[in-house]
């Protein structure tokens, strides 16, 4: 409960200081991958079901904010398209660089209710998937 309470004080923060016309999405549950390059699949997958935030992409569509109940980070978008997948479904792609200096290849599809963050760390690939509670 007290959880809930400081993500709906966090919400509420982000909502009175963005701009009406940015793109907010809420996640639940997220999952965290390694590449395995010799099997070419992913593996040592983990998920944290207690898991909740908040993706905000600004109006210009520059920068992503992403704030969980522990953190809050900025994405700066350096690329975007937007392509579709095997099932047809439409997929925005932003390749951002983090505030740390993390370069991250972000997939965000609505129609399947997921966003996918690809990213190198310590020369391991990672993947890192969020699951959209909603968009608004």
């Amino acid at each position: 409960m007290k959880n809930q309470i400081k993500l709906l004080l966090i919400l509420l923060a982000i909502t009175l200081t963005n701009n009406v016309n940015s793109q907010s999405i809420s996640t639940e549950v997220i999952q965290y991958c390694d590449w395995d390059t010799n099997t070419k699949e992913w593996k040592d997958c983990t998920f944290d079901y207690k898991h909740t935030s908040l993706m905000i992409i600004n109006e210009q569509e520059t920068m992503i904010t992403h704030t969980t109940l522990d953190n809050k980070s900025v994405y700066y978008i350096e690329g975007k398209s937007i392509t579709y997948n095997n099932s047809n479904e439409k997929e925005w792609i932003y390749d951002v660089i983090s505030d740390t200096g993390t370069k991250y290849v972000v997939k965000i599809n609505p129609t399947s209710r997921v966003i996918f963050c690809i990213y190198k760390i310590d020369n391991e690939i990672k993947e890192t998937i969020l699951l959209i509670k909603s968009i608004f």
